[in-house]
């Protein structure tokens, strides 16, 4: 759900920072904001510059 979420704000302008005390759970949802923004990038609904 926080991944989600940071994805919503950091698309729409703001800088985000994910913080959790899992080292795994964050490498995790660093990955799958990746994986989100590059398909958002292909799919041209977002510019790379806004990635």
């Amino acid at each position: 759900m926080g991944t989600g979420i940071a994805q919503l704000v950091a698309t729409h302008g703001c800088f985000v920072n994910i913080i959790d005390s899992v080292p795994d759970a964050l490498h995790h949802s660093k990955s799958n904001l990746h994986s989100v923004l590059n398909r958002l990038i292909e799919k041209v609904k977002i510019s790379e510059a806004d990635s």
